[in-house]
């Protein structure tokens, strides 16, 4: 899982536009909402939340 949040990480570092849902599929076939829910497990915030602080932190 850990790799999972830092593929998240980097790809909204990077700015690579992909859903979550495709991020899910592509680390191991999870679904959006299973996905989001493991994100916040480890990282303690949303993905999308994750996603906005991102955005703010690089504006």
């Amino acid at each position: 899982m850990w790799l999972a949040v830092e593929s998240v990480k980097r790809a909204y570092c990077l700015r690579i536009q992909i859903s979550i849902g495709e991020i899910g599929r592509i680390i191991g076939g999870f679904s959006a909402p299973y996905f989001s829910q493991l994100f916040k497990k480890h990282k303690g915030i949303t993905p999308n939340s994750y996603r906005i602080a991102i955005k703010n932190t690089y504006r």
